[in-house]
């Protein structure tokens, strides 16, 4: 009689007391799917994390670069300045020391005669 049934309900056979019935299939099915649905977003959404972390942490990567080549630049045109203001400053001590004592003895010269 067992096998009977089994053969007329697929749900119930030896051993198995559960009875199947197309409900409780499709509440199954939805459940997995809804179960398969999160997995596959929670998945999309750690790639997509990953993606944007990757890109934050290139964009981070190219504008520390780019300040590191502004910094560099800026001080290659102070010590360029700097060079230039320093040869000047040499060069009016010197015509001043030209000066004074060009003009020392000229004053030396006039006391003299």
């Amino acid at each position: 009689m067992r096998d009977r049934a089994a053969f007329k309900f697929p749900g119930i056979g030896i051993g198995n007391c559960e009875v199947s019935t197309p409900k409780k299939d499709a509440r199954r099915r939805v459940a997995d799917s809804t179960e398969q649905e999160t997995t596959l977003t929670t998945r999309v959404d750690e790639a997509r994390a990953r993606a944007e972390a990757n890109f934050r942490k290139e964009e981070r990567a190219k504008d520390g670069a780019k300040a590191m080549m502004e910094y560099e630049a800026n001080i290659r045109l102070v010590r360029e300045k700097t060079e230039r203001l320093k040869a000047l400053r040499l060069a009016k001590e010197a015509a001043d020391k030209r000066a004074v004592t060009s003009s020392s003895l000229a004053f030396r010269a006039t006391k003299k005669s």
